[in-house]
């Protein structure tokens, strides 16, 4: 279904990606979304690593397109900054294990690494 979205898209669309992850975390997205690189081969790719906002807020001032043309797809509409909200269509979060104990491992971990950064610097 992805796969064919993406190619309907194309004949109007050029892809740009941007996430709040970092740029390794990138790569392996686009890797799974595209493996064979038909459709983010040559795109923008925005990381973490390029938002220099505080807190870290998705915005389309870093997209190279004026935004009345941009639409965005993403899962978290409230980490877009406010007035680039109204570009953004929401979906459904995609979830990679259909076993929610499997699911929700990632966070717990995610959890344990951050309360354990906590600890080490004296939180």
């Amino acid at each position: 279904m992805l796969k064919r979205f993406l190619k309907k898209l194309a004949h109007y669309s050029i892809f740009q990606f941007l996430t709040l992850g970092t740029c390794k975390y990138a790569r392996k997205m686009l890797d799974l979304l595209d493996p064979e690189g038909l459709y983010f081969a040559n795109s923008q790719v925005i990381t973490r690593e390029d938002i220099r906002s505080k807190p870290l807020k998705k915005g389309l001032d870093l997209v190279w397109a004026h935004e009345r043309v941009v639409l965005v797809v993403d899962d978290i509409k409230e980490v877009w900054k406010d007035d680039n909200a109204k570009n953004v269509i929401k979906i459904v979060p995609y979830e990679f294990f259909d076993d929610p104990r499997i699911r929700n491992l990632g966070h717990e971990i995610g959890q344990m690494k951050v309360r354990s950064t906590e600890n080490s610097l004296g939180f």
